[in-house]
């Protein structure tokens, strides 16, 4: 039954968290296989099978399990403490408590001044319905909790991606009075030091002479708003014999990931290159961690060449492989 039920949740899952790229996420394992491989962790760990115990822990460490190792933990305090609840709530709490001192490199974090708390701070809201007994005769259904997880992840879908279906995108050659919008979208990509080669923001002067000198520059366009969304900049990657290889980079504001922006700017940036003449384009430095961009690119088409190790140095110092990847026109 678990098994059927990983295979089949899995996929409402992505839908919800990364249903902009369904194939690259494929193996992001939901929480049904943590509980699978936890359900195998703690019965070896009751029949002293330590080898299985050792390898469930080991593939939830370093296999990309939605809860990672702690399904096994919280499986064993909840096995372990189940004639003395109130241990168990004590546990539950424990291991919890240092998400008090989170990562303010975190996204999800809560920021209150100069500190942050981890967002698994929020895991100690359900000890309640843990352990409290609700002394009620009510009887549900075990099918209606197993439609309850996809059916949720499902809402949390369409409730996401509810502004996307809206959306009437124009991706067009950008303007001038664009330029301060395209300056924000261009330097907050700079800023965040993860992506961009470039180091230094664009001024507006600079800014208006970078955008000019480009084979062709482009906007993403909300039409109803007249909000600009993302961008893209093309030009010869290479000159001479090699004049007919292009490169392209492209932005999207933070606030206007997830809705499909950056697959509607390469598709166009394609279409340009064919029409200015370009037979190939190259992407010279895509930072290997940067997976959502790479699986568009694999999912469009792009071919990756190899790896360069230690290519890119990221806004904290350490460095990262990237790839290069080509299209041809």
């Amino acid at each position: 039954m678990i098994d059927g039920l990983c295979v089949l949740k899995i996929h409402f899952w992505i839908l919800a968290f990364n249903a902009d790229d369904f194939v690259g996420n494929i193996f992001n394992l939901n929480i049904f296989f943590t509980l699978l491989v936890s359900l195998f962790g703690a019965w070896s760990f009751k029949e002293r099978q330590w080898w299985l115990f050792v390898l469930c822990f080991l593939l939830l460490s370093f296999v990309n399990f939605d809860y990672a190792v702690t399904g096994l933990v919280l499986m064993l305090i909840f096995y372990l403490c189940r004639n003395k609840p109130w241990l168990g709530a004590v546990l539950y709490t424990l291991y919890y408590l240092p998400a008090l001192n989170g990562n303010m490199d975190d996204p999800l974090a809560l920021k209150l001044g100069e500190q942050a708390i981890g967002f698994e701070i929020f895991a100690l809201l359900a000890l309640p319905f843990i352990y409290l007994h609700t002394k009620t005769n009510l009887h549900i259904s075990k099918w209606f909790f197993y439609a309850y997880y996809p059916m949720h992840l499902f809402l949390i879908f369409l409730i996401k991606n509810w502004e996307d279906f809206n959306l009437n995108i124009l991706v067009r050659e950008y303007a001038v009075q664009d330029l301060l919008a395209m300056l924000e979208i261009w330097n907050e990509v700079v800023e965040e030091g993860i992506a961009f080669p470039q180091e230094q923001p664009l001024d507006e002067q600079r800014g208006a002479q970078f955008f000019a000198a480009q084979s062709h520059s482009a906007v993403a366009e909300e039409q109803e708003s007249g909000q600009l969304l993302g961008l893209y900049i093309l030009h010869p990657n290479n000159e001479g014999r090699c004049g007919h290889i292009c490169n392209a980079s492209y932005a999207v504001s933070a606030a206007s990931r997830g809705l499909h922006i950056g697959e509607k700017l390469v598709l166009d940036c394609l279409e340009q290159a064919r029409l200015l003449g370009f037979g190939v384009l190259q992407f010279n430095a895509v930072v290997a961690t940067n997976l959502h961009a790479r699986h568009l690119y694999e999912r469009l088409g792009f071919v990756q060449l190899g790896t360069i190790p230690a290519g890119f140095r990221m806004k904290d110092g350490h460095f990262e492989d990237i790839c290069p990847y080509y299209h041809t026109l």
